[in-house]
């Protein structure tokens, strides 16, 4: 889910996110643009949960429906996911992203991802990834952040594959929410004192309303924004607030495709001082107050949404308990758990733990396997252009280029194919965010 990263393995998700400053280190990949060459050819719980109460546009308090654990699924077909495998202790640095997905012969493609330690978000759909980096002095995390400190904010429209580098600000920044049209950052000084938040690709200062208000993505190209108590969901002008209550915090959002009028809310709520419960809310917004449609809770510990497949079917995040996984993922101690990505059928109200690769292989065996995105297809993957290839508004090698797309950007097929007149083929597609357009076939893998 956009915008959260695990604390600790914790039952909350969010807090750690959004005031993270440490971590960042220079990218090992080049942020650069491709060059201007192109090719062509160039178990159910004991107990009930605790029901939520009403909220503006609930009809009364929502009865709440139990997730358990089924059978597990492999890597859906036509489905790829960008997965934050690293963090402290864990296999790869903290901020490591892998794009995973099957291709046509059913091999797994894996991929690294531009991102940074600690200072990364993902769009939804995973066209976009916005990362801050620490470009001069010291803001590890592990120790003090130094007073020359510097930060670089870079902003990728290709899923990950390149991006755009912006002058560097003095101060330790992180980005925390990106969509289609616009990227937040916010930072602080070395000693601690917060700076203005900037709106990219402008970098102009922009001042939030209610102060200290946290971003998020509420659709493909719309931010809302959670009050600093993370009661309340601020959606603008047109809807009003979706509002909790208190002692309920939200803890993550993810938008239902390009509209964002169904969102799947993570909210917590704190029933004691040392018991937290965990639950997940489809919440409507197609009219002027957000509706809350329907509650889950889950045997265990928290979950994090990551995306929808469609109307009933989300890929998330969830903590399994060993004794619920089979062997030998799984173990009998009932004590342990694993985090795994996981396919929620909501129709049957079970959650489908994915096994493999995030069971036998590095560096997903001892990784965090956090989905942030999930991209569907069918897929082309560039390929073998030495440079990047051309996307054109027409199927001939005269029309105008829309875009040139990288080696290993992941395209969309989108089924049609087509001969010019002098004999050469084009495949139609659609770039990661979203344009489309013809390219030459012998430069991408299926």
């Amino acid at each position: 889910m956009l915008l959260k990263l695990a604390l600790a393995c914790s039952v909350l998700w969010a807090a750690i996110a959004l005031s993270c400053s440490g971590g960042k280190t220079a990218p090992d990949a080049s942020v650069t643009p491709p060059a201007s060459a192109s090719a062509e050819a160039t178990q159910a719980p004991t107990s009930t949960p605790q029901t939520p109460g009403a909220s503006p546009g609930a009809d009364g308090a929502v009865p709440v429906e139990t997730l358990r654990v089924g059978a597990p699924v492999p890597l859906p077909d036509n489905v790829a996911l960008i997965v934050e495998v690293g963090c402290w202790g864990c296999d790869g640095d903290f901020g490591r992203l892998v794009r995973i997905y099957r291709d046509a012969a059913g091999v797994l493609q894996e991929t690294p991802l531009l991102a940074a330690p600690g200072g990364h978000v993902v769009s939804p759909d995973g066209s976009q990834v916005g990362f801050a980096w620490c470009s001069r002095g010291i803001c590890d995390g592990f120790n003090p952040t130094s007073p020359d400190v510097q930060s670089t904010i870079s902003w990728s429209h290709d899923g990950g594959i390149t991006a755009t580098a912006y002058a560097p600000l003095d101060g330790d920044y992180n980005v925390v929410a990106v969509v289609r049209g616009v990227l937040l950052a916010r930072g602080q000084t070395a000693d601690g004192q917060p700076l203005p938040m900037r709106r990219y690709p402008s970098g102009d200062v922009f001042v939030p309303e209610p102060q200290d208000a946290i971003p998020v993505a509420a659709g493909w190209d719309e931010i809302a924004w959670l009050t600093a108590d993370r009661t309340k969901l601020l959606n603008g002008p047109d809807i009003g607030p979706l509002d909790l209550g208190k002692g309920r915090q939200i803890s993550g959002i993810q938008p239902d495709g390009v509209g964002g009028e169904r969102l799947l809310v993570d909210w917590t709520d704190r029933v004691s001082d040392v018991e937290l419960r965990c639950y997940a809310s489809i919440v409507s917004r197609a009219g002027q107050l957000p509706r809350i449609e329907r509650t889950f809770a889950a045997d265990g510990f928290c979950g994090q949404p990551g995306s929808w497949l469609d109307a009933d079917t989300v890929v998330a995040t969830y903590y399994f308990r060993m004794v619920d996984l089979p062997s030998p993922a799984g173990s009998p101690d009932s004590r342990g758990t694993r985090l795994l990505p996981a396919v929620i059928d909501l129709k049957t109200r079970t959650i489908h733990p994915i096994l493999e690769p995030f069971t036998s292989t590095s560096p997903y065996v001892n990784g965090r396997n956090t989905v942030l995105a999930v991209v569907q297809g069918p897929f082309a993957r560039v390929a073998n252009t030495g440079s990047c290839l051309n996307l054109r508004t027409e199927p001939r090698a005269d029309a105008p280029v829309l875009a040139c797309a990288a080696d290993n950007v992941l395209l969309r097929l989108l089924g049609r194919d087509e001969t010019s007149a002098d004999g050469q083929a084009w495949t139609l597609v659609a770039m990661p965010d979203g344009e489309d357009g013809w390219v030459s076939p012998d430069f991408i893998a299926r």
